[in-house]
């Protein structure tokens, strides 16, 4: 996604990350309360990438619609898996992707604001962990759960001059840029899911964070859940997810948004 600096911790220190919990509606199995419940949703996420990248005095922005962001991706995995046992859930949201030349369209430095196409290509590939554990506090037509965890964020950057060399210097008079960082975030949020009638319902989760480094980071979701199956539900809405992260003269402000597809299976 080389030279990599200074990582806050590993993967081991914080295994956290990406959507939120029981987002995308797993198909929930009615059991006996005492009875494990499991499920696991493979998910989509067409998102759109609105990125402020800064490393030392050199700042640029890189806006990627949708299909950008699907022309220049080149590997992807995201899903979802939960367990429930009566009021208790434990849950790990898990993605992973990698973006190839993405273009920024102007950048700042001290020589200024130079604007072109294609000013600064962006390379990364970033991994996102969301363990956590949540408690049922609604159970009727409407349903509700709070839930605390951690948001671990590996992120892997690169970025090259496409343009003149002379007009953007990254610090060590450089004119590309390759670090790899890492943080966690402590997060809390809540998930609600309402009964429409047996085959449809709507869900919802809002969270928000912060770290060490990381100054805040949040996301929600909406989306609308097909149960065509006793175990098996389609879910098709929306999500944002945003962070902001700032170490050793570099920062990342990014804000993620689009569509998301998702295929639960209960058992």
């Amino acid at each position: 996604m080389h030279i990599y600096k200074n990582r806050e911790c590993g993967f081991s220190r914080a295994l956290s990350g990406v959507l939120g919990v029981c987002v995308l509606g797993a198909a929930q199995v009615s059991t006996a309360a005492e009875t494990w419940e499991y499920s696991i949703t493979p998910y989509f996420f067409a998102a759109a990438i609105d990125a402020t990248v800064g490393v030392g005095n050199v700042e640029t922005d890189v806006d990627l619609d949708a299909s950008d962001v699907l022309e220049n991706t080149e590997s992807g995995f995201m899903a979802m898996m939960s367990a429930r046992n009566g009021d208790w859930v434990v849950a790990l949201d898990a993605s992973y992707f990698q973006l190839k030349d993405g273009e920024s369209s102007s950048v700042t430095g001290p020589f200024g604001r130079t604007a072109a196409d294609g000013t600064v290509e962006l390379t990364n590939r970033q991994w996102v962990y969301q363990p956590m554990v949540g408690q049922r506090v609604l159970d009727d037509t409407l349903k509700m759960d709070i839930y605390g965890g951690l948001r671990y964020t590996r992120l892997r950057a690169n970025l090259d001059v496409a343009i003149d060399a002379s007009l953007v210097r990254f610090p060590g008079d450089s004119s590309s840029f390759k670090s790899e960082k890492d943080w966690t975030d402590y997060v809390m949020g809540a998930h609600l899911d309402y009964a429409i009638n047996q085959q449809w319902s709507l869900t919802g989760l809002v969270d928000w964070g912060m770290g060490r480094y990381s100054d805040l980071s949040y996301q929600f979701l909406a989306a609308v859940q097909w149960h065509f199956q006793p175990q098996m539900a389609a879910s098709l809405g929306y999500r944002v997810l945003h962070q902001e992260y700032e170490e050793d003269r570099f920062s990342w402000d990014v804000t993620y948004s689009g569509l998301v597809l998702g295929l639960g299976f209960g058992f």
